[in-house]
């Protein structure tokens, strides 16, 4: 039997050059910067990458495999999104541009802001988001909020039905 091939890279990299087009956003009627956030944080396990865009679309990746796509057809899941994707607002002229996408070391999380000017980062210590330490832990702790909203209906999917 062959080994199935893990998708995290492919996905991750369509990620990380989603479009505002492809969001559906317009930035001169939105009256904001950003249309899509991105989370990369590394566990033991190996990296994960939460992924949102403007028009809903919701989805965990992991370099382990597996992990959730599809969310944003979930009303609690586009609404965790939309509080994600609304945190990177107050901090984008704090970020810096990020023209590798390159994912971070053990114990470091980077959030990615996707703007019509270009793809922004700020990297710190996930010790540092979760306890409130840093600038970003809204955006950090919003992104769980959205993880917790992508298990929630991957639970519910993999629960057998009942007559």
């Amino acid at each position: 039997m062959g080994q199935t091939e893990n998708p995290f890279d492919g996905l991750r990299m369509q990620a990380l050059h989603a479009t505002a087009e492809l969001a559906g956003f317009d930035p001169s009627t939105s009256g904001r910067f950003v249309y899509g956030g991105i989370m990369d944080w590394t566990l033991e396990s190996g990296l994960a990458t939460l992924f949102t865009l403007e028009d809903g679309t919701a989805s965990l990746y992991l370099s382990s495999g597996g992990g959730v796509i599809g969310g944003g057809f979930h009303q609690p899941v586009r609404e965790a999104a939309r509080v994600f994707l609304l945190s990177f607002e107050p901090h984008v002229a704090s970020m810096s541009a990020d023209p590798t996408g390159e994912p971070p070391e053990y114990g470091m999380t980077d959030l990615r802001a996707l703007t019509p000017q270009g793809r922004l980062v700020m990297r710190a210590p996930t010790q540092e988001l979760g306890r409130g330490r840093h600038p970003m832990s809204d955006t950090f702790h919003a992104g769980q909020g959205l993880i917790a909203a992508l298990r929630a209906i991957a639970s519910e999917r993999d629960q057998p039905k009942s007559r």
